[in-house]
């Protein structure tokens, strides 16, 4: 006869998984409001002057939960950088994108450009680009983080621009002369 007892300590010694739907979602929304908070001490403050304190205060929860949620600063950082770019995408350039699809003329799709500009880029982008390229100055893993940022916006730009121009261009130099400008036009010292 099996000795039941026996049989469930042996079981115990073996994890079976634990999934709770309601503990998921009170995890996302502990990481969402972490992100948030951190988003607005890094463009209130800046970067170097918000503390992981401060951002557990802002939160609503222990400092220890930021840390596990999300690592250290830099950490954070790119959180907060990933969610405000994923709004823009769902948001202003995925309206954009498909507003331009829509126009059949080059000036319009130019227009429509020149225009979602104000929308993109008075949005948390800028100031969140502008408060981490500051804290970049002095934390190294930060500053490569920026620098996926900057691809990333600039990846952006050529495909707003490859849409706008709707047909290959005469050269790659025209095409990348467009990306150039549109890029420069769409920096933050203009907004």
């Amino acid at each position: 006869m099996v000795d039941i007892v026996t049989v469930y300590q042996k079981a115990g010694k073996v994890k079976r998984p634990y999934r709770s739907p309601r503990r998921e979602a009170q995890a996302k929304a502990t990481r969402a409001a972490i992100v948030d908070a951190a988003g607005r001490l890094f463009i209130r403050d800046g970067y170097a002057t918000a503390s992981m304190r401060d951002i557990a205060e802002e939160a609503g929860v222990a400092e220890p939960t930021v840390y596990a949620t999300l690592g250290d600063k830099p950490s954070v950082a790119r959180a907060v950088a990933e969610a405000v770019l994923s709004r823009a995408e769902k948001g202003p350039i995925a309206r954009l994108q498909a507003a331009m699809s829509a126009e059949p003329s080059l000036a319009g799709r130019t227009r429509l450009l020149a225009r979602s500009n104000h929308e993109v880029f008075s949005s948390d982008l800028v100031w969140l680009r502008d408060a981490l390229y500051v804290g970049a100055a002095s934390d190294p893993r930060l500053a490569e983080q920026v620098e996926e940022l900057t691809r990333s916006s600039r990846s952006t730009t050529e495909r707003l621009v490859d849409i706008a121009m709707a047909a290959p261009p005469a050269s790659a130099e025209t095409r990348d002369r467009a990306v150039d400008i549109v890029w420069a036009l769409s920096g933050s010292a203009v907004f």
